[in-house]
């Protein structure tokens, strides 16, 4: 595998800091989660729950499309032309949320893929249990606008079929 262009600025940047680029990235990893659960705490209350979602599910449509665009690069694709290709796609934008994604299903004519767990709240700041299982509770709904974006995206760059997404309704609003 080849080495990724940014891996000499990280060393260098971990050596400037006195550290390595292992806990560089989990303090990285830990401070983007952060900052992006705490948009939804400030949504939230300044725009109301529903608004607050809302706005929130476009944070999460915008980062669907940065990460489509790096899988895009990062296989060397300029096109997407069936659902195996979207499949590898979503799944490598799942990962790099980061949560666990597993491919149940992967043919010409089917995609099914297991979102095992968001590490998002996880990695975020430790506040109190119950606004991090709210925030767990939006995570259907937010899910649902991810991927959504990616097949959005995957149809600017060609995909044809019409998609079926299926995900537990438990916690939509």
């Amino acid at each position: 595998m080849a080495k990724h262009p940014l891996l000499p600025f990280m060393e260098a940047h971990a050596k400037a800091l006195g550290t390595n680029v292992k806990d560089l990235t989990v303090e990285s990893l830990k401070s983007l989660f952060g900052h992006v659960y705490y948009i939804w705490r400030t949504f939230k209350p300044a725009l109301g729950e529903e608004d607050g979602l809302k706005y929130y599910g476009n944070v999460w449509a915008e980062l669907a499309k940065l990460g489509f665009a790096g899988s895009m690069e990062k296989f060397g694709l300029k096109e997407v032309k069936d659902l195996p290709t979207l499949g590898k796609i979503v799944q490598d934008c799942f990962t790099g949320v980061p949560a666990l994604y597993k491919t149940k299903r992967n043919t010409k004519n089917e995609h099914v893929g297991h979102i095992l767990w968001c590490a998002n709240p996880a990695y975020g700041p430790g506040d109190c249990t119950y606004c991090r299982h709210d925030y767990y509770r939006q995570e259907v709904y937010l899910t649902y606008v991810y991927i959504w974006e990616l097949i959005n995206q995957a149809k600017l760059k060609g995909l044809k079929e019409e998609i079926l997404v299926e995900l537990p309704l438990w916690s939509m609003p």
